[in-house]
């Protein structure tokens, strides 16, 4: 389509552009980690097996939880629980730091 311009009187071509759509996002699965969830504030973690919940009757999968009662810091959602951890882990705070807590 051949136009002028209003200004200058030059003639001037507009060109049909077209946008390719955005592909559909792909999400890149996380790697599954290989150390165990520690609580960001105590540094301690256990391992809170597959169960049944009491109150309810239903059943939940095994999850990380800090050892400390009413922490409630989580680890990501998702966050597997590999075979042959043991029930609790624990990540002692290097020396002259524990005054800092």
């Amino acid at each position: 389509m051949s136009l002028t311009c209003p200004y200058c009187h030059q003639p001037f071509t507009l060109f049909a552009v077209s946008i390719p759509a955005a592909a559909a996002a792909t999400t890149v699965p996380e790697p599954t980690p290989t150390t165990p969830w520690l609580c960001p504030v105590h540094r301690t973690s256990k391992i809170v097996p597959a169960g049944t919940s009491r109150a309810t009757g239903k059943t939940y999968t095994a999850f990380w939880a800090c050892t400390e009662r009413d922490c409630q810091q989580r680890p990501p959602r998702g966050y597997p629980v590999p075979l042959g951890v043991p029930a609790s882990v624990s990540d002692p705070l290097p020396d002259g730091l524990e005054e800092l807590i």
